[in-house]
């Protein structure tokens, strides 16, 4: 998984290892970003390879991310 921002960069990416449901963290980063089909590559942490998947810019939607409460304090 990757999250982007408004210009198709990527902000942190993560993979899930399936079979047990571990994630980590996993360098990610957009290739030709400015372009309406783009690819996002990341290293996968599980296995070491190289992943590439492309995505069409009319295919995304972006979700303003709520800030946590931090004013409780334990």
């Amino acid at each position: 998984m990757a999250e982007l921002d408004e210009k198709k960069q990527v902000l942190r990416g993560s993979a899930t290892e399936l079979r047990r449901g571990k994630t980590r963290v996993a360098p990610a980063h957009a290739i030709h970003g400015e372009r309406p089909r783009f690819q996002i590559a990341w290293a996968c942490p599980f296995c070491g390879r190289n992943t590439l998947r492309s995505f069409d810019t009319a295919g995304i939607a972006f979700v303003e991310q709520a800030v946590p409460d931090t004013s409780a304090e334990i």
